[in-house]
Formats: structure tokens, C-alpha cells, sequence
């Protein structure tokens, strides 16, 4: 029975595989972590999908005349940006306080913005953290650019 080989211990390539396995492993768990964690995360950093659905609404529905049309409605509009008060704009947007948003409307071939149709909160001079969506509606035969700015 000394000739046998059936009793013989671990050997080197053995102790490799399971080791890179292992090291594999611990490596998948930190970089998927951060990734499940994320949506609880409650960061004041911009967020790109609150804009894009803010603005999907405002100029889908909102201000406009009727779904799938970008036609500016000036009633909707009137009461959006000059009637309604600063936590009615925020619920109808879905925004809580946390959050800083400027919503306007800006004239597309001159750049003018309509004064009366701006709404939200001074956009700040260093804009690293704001999100800005724009949208484009058609009043009176011009072009005019919706812009959403969250930060």
C-alpha cells in the first residue's frame, strides 16, 4: 500500500483555484453592494430621472392641449406658473421640500424667457449638481423651450 496514491493532501493548483474563486467572490459583493443600496440613498445630489419625469408631464399633459400634442395651452400655463402658490406647484409636481427646482419657459429663437411663466427657485451660479431638461412646445406659431432645472 505504499504505492497508492489515494491519501495524498492538497496540492498547489488546488489552493489557486479555490483562492481566486474566493477573491472573485468578495470582489462581486463589494461592486454589487453600493448598487443595491442606491435608491434608499438619500444624497442632495442632482437627479436626472425626477427632471425627465417632471418635465414628461409638464409637457405632455400639463401645459399642454391634449396628450401627444405640444401645443402650449395659455389657460393651463396662466394657472401653472401665476395662480397657483409655491406648495401647489410643488404637488402638483411631485416635488417634496428637500429639493430645489426652477421650472420656465423660454422663447426658442431669441432666448428671451417669459418672465411670467418661470416658477421654483433662483437657479444657482454654480450649476455642477443641477439637472436641466428641456422640452420643446409651440405657441402662436413659435417655438419655445420648457426647462426644468432640479437640484
Amino acid at each position: 500500500m505504499t504505492g497508492d496514491n489515494h491519501d495524498r493532501g492538497q496540492t498547489h493548483f488546488d489552493f489557486l483555484i479555490g483562492f481566486s474563486v474566493f477573491i472573485v467572490a468578495v470582489m462581486f459583493v463589494f461592486t454589487s453592494v453600493p448598487g443595491l443600496i442606491t435608491p434608499f440613498d438619500e444624497s442632495e445630489t442632482a437627479n436626472p430621472l425626477l427632471a425627465d419625469r417632471i418635465a414628461d408631464d409638464l409637457s405632455e399633459s400639463t401645459l399642454v392641449d391634449s396628450s401627444g400634442s405640444a401645443q402650449l395651452n395659455e389657460s393651463a400655463a396662466e394657472a401653472f406658473f401665476v395662480d397657483a402658490s409655491e406648495d401647489e406647484v410643488r404637488s402638483i409636481l411631485g416635488i417634496d421640500d428637500r429639493r430645489s427646482f426652477n421650472v420656465s419657459i423660454t422663447n426658442s429663437t431669441t432666448g428671451t424667457q417669459l418672465d411670467e411663466y418661470a416658477v421654483g427657485d433662483p437657479v444657482p451660479d454654480e450649476t455642477g449638481q443641477v439637472t436641466v431638461t428641456q422640452r420643446i412646445l409651440l405657441a402662436d406659431g413659435e417655438s419655445y423651450w420648457l426647462s426644468v432645472r432640479v437640484w
